[in-house]
């Protein structure tokens, strides 16, 4: 069994705690003001899904401003909001005005449930009946279509999708075995051209946009040579994508520095996440260290509800993060990250991102802490394998007399612990998560067609279901995850029309 890593961060499109908003949201309606400001926030939210507010919605038609158009339901209560022309809700129930939905949520539902700490503003929040998420996922698409390559005239049709498991890229028709990529409204069929994919995989990193979704084959670290343009063995590996291939502890006779377990209920969390875009996404790992027997307990996976290479909302998400860690007795001994357009082998950037978390968490002497990555690789592009490939690594530092080499990404074996029941906390973040992708353009079209007569949506149980706790064999769980995959509002907007 195999896993990855990966860093998220995003705006006031679903945050799992949503209190940021209030700030944000207020920022965003002042940039809307002007013309040029207005078309260069909707091009980069169209493709990044960040940065939506109320302002914008109004703005382009989506909604109208009035009073009690706004409405809360929530554990038998009603609050109920005016829609201010300038994007603001002003709650009926006092006289105060909120940014953001998510702002609004939170105060409201931490009312009725003081314990309350996160939310879904547009999961939440209804207008005129209906959730606000719907009317976003009706934005996106009014945007996209306004934001078409320049060379596709007016009223165009979009080519015809290949039948079969042909590529959904424009690209030539697969064999019949092969499985077809991931689709969603970035990346399948939707566009000529193949995927704008955010990636960056460093919190603290700018967006990157990745051009090219293929199949690449990984290099041999031996192949790398020094990444010193003056040393004699520089063989110009500059592009920070490029996947290399895994050592193994036995073809250089050593042995694993220390042994590793992880939850059932970690990992089934983890490919659940990566499972839900087609972007790349990143989660912290949480567990205990046993410097005694060198052992390393992962016991729970925390995904990180921001996009990569967001800074400013990645600081409050990571906050987020570390508070629920000392909560339930944690410390943070690793994370993963999504590879959703090629194999489960870490790139050069994470490499040395592995290799940057490493030298900052190990300590001195007895407080060595060990830290670990992984890369969970959801969909195979060659083979229709259900199952995610869910890989472990650890980087060996290069020799301190050849420091410019790069850092060789190690292989480590790890036991999969099968949990006795379902924790409420792994149902809670499964819901979080999928509320705040659903709705983003880069949402899996899940009844979508994977391979042959399997929808990506039976993919999905199937990967899952090899990772099911005790307590959950007879497939409740794998019933819950259908229900809510299925009636999230992007994908119901997508199967209808």
């Amino acid at each position: 069994m195999a896993s990855e890593p990966s860093s998220p961060a995003d705006n006031d499109s679903c945050e799992g705690d949503d209190l940021e908003d209030v700030d944000s949201a207020g920022e965003e309606i002042e940039s809307v003001g002007s013309g040029s400001a207005r078309k260069r926030v909707s091009a980069r939210t169209v493709l990044t899904g960040r940065g939506v507010t109320m302002a914008m919605l109004l703005s382009d038609g989506i909604l109208e401003p009035g009073d009690a158009c706004l409405s809360i339901d929530y554990l038998g209560q009603k609050f109920v909001g005016d829609l201010l022309p300038n994007g603001k809700i002003k709650w009926q129930g006092s006289n105060r005005v909120f940014n953001s939905p998510s702002a609004w949520a939170i105060h409201c539902k931490k009312m009725v449930n003081p314990s309350k700490k996160s939310g879904c503003g547009w999961a939440s929040v209804k207008y005129k009946g209906k959730k606000l998420d719907i009317y976003k996922t009706i934005w996106f698409r009014k945007q996209r279509g306004a934001n078409a390559p320049a060379e596709k005239t007016e009223g165009a049709k979009e080519p015809a999708k290949p039948k079969g498991n042909g590529s959904q890229s424009g690209g030539p028709e697969r064999a019949d075995n092969r499985p077809r990529r991931p689709v969603s409204e970035v990346t399948g069929g939707l566009r000529t051209s193949s995927a704008a994919v955010p990636l960056s995989l460093s919190l603290s990193g700018s967006f990157r946009v990745k051009q090219d979704v293929k199949e690449r084959p990984s290099v041999k670290h031996t192949s790398l040579g020094s990444r010193d343009p003056d040393h004699p063995q520089y063989t110009g590996y500059k592009d920070p994508n490029t996947l290399v291939e895994y050592s193994h502890f036995s073809a250089l006779g050593k042995m694993q520095p220390f042994t590793m377990s992880i939850t059932t209920n970690c990992l089934l969390l983890m490919d659940f996440h990566c499972h839900l875009t087609t972007s790349e996404v990143v989660g912290y790992l949480g567990g205990k260290w046993d410097p005694a027997s060198q052992h390393l307990s992962i016991l729970q996976a925390f995904p990180c509800r921001c996009r990569l290479g967001d800074k400013e909302n990645a600081i409050m998400v990571e906050e987020e993060i570390r508070q629920g860690m000392m909560l339930r007795g944690l410390s943070l001994v690793g994370w993963y990250h999504s590879h959703p357009h090629c194999q489960a082998d870490p790139s050069l950037r994470d490499v040395d991102c592995q290799m940057e978390y490493q030298v900052a968490m190990k300590g001195l002497g007895a407080t060595y802490q060990p830290c670990v990555g992984f890369i969970v690789a959801p969909f195979h592009l060659t083979e229709p394998i259900v199952e995610s490939t869910i890989q472990a690594f650890w980087v060996m530092p290069p020799p301190e007399h050849k420091p410019h080499e790069y850092g060789m990404p190690m292989s480590m074996n790890f036991t999969a612990i099968q949990d006795s029941y379902l924790t409420q906390d792994v149902v809670n973040e499964m819901k979080w998560v999928s509320d705040y992708y659903s709705g983003a353009p880069d949402f899996l079209f899940f009844k979508e067609p994977w391979h042959q007569d399997k929808t990506f949506l039976e993919k999905v149980k199937g990967s899952l279901a090899k990772k099911l706790p005790k307590d959950q064999v007879s497939g409740q769980l794998l019933d819950f995850v259908q229900s809510l995959l299925t009636t999230q509002q992007g994908q119901e907007k997508h199967t209808s029309r």
